[in-house]
């Protein structure tokens, strides 16, 4: 998973093994001060992960939630493309926000604004199926 909440605020993975200080915290509060993002999620409770080809949040027991279902149906391809735009777009002075829920029914790969105009980014492949998009 890409976020977690942490000290009531949102949090990116990719943000957070970028930064030295900020990853040493996450590393002594991993495992107890960070949660699914998802309120309904019975077990919100995570743990930040990096490691050499990957940095996320991963739920410590079983999930049951709609963002880690979604979570799974991402590609390591998109997962990457997503993180390359989500750092771009970052840079550009744009307010992103990846794996976002709109209006309580779908998460969406990337939520970008600026000017108070939104624009939404979705990868697929060519194992999409038409139900997802």
């Amino acid at each position: 998973m890409e976020k977690a909440i942490w000290n009531n605020k949102e949090y990116y993975a990719v943000n957070i093994a970028r930064d030295y200080f900020l990853e040493r915290e996450a590393r002594l509060a991993s495992s107890k001060d960070f949660f699914c993002p998802d309120a309904n999620c019975k077990n919100r409770l995570l743990r930040y992960c990096h490691g050499e080809k990957r940095t996320f949040f991963a739920h410590l027991n079983k999930e049951d939630c709609d963002y880690s279902r979604f979570d799974k149906t991402i590609t390591p391809l998109i997962r990457e493309i997503k993180k390359i735009l989500f750092v771009h777009f970052t840079g550009l002075g744009y307010d992103v926000k990846m794996d976002e829920n709109i209006e309580g029914k779908c998460y969406i790969h990337l939520l970008i604004t600026k000017d108070g105009r939104q624009f939404a980014i979705e990868f697929g492949t060519k194992n999409t199926g038409y139900k997802r998009i």
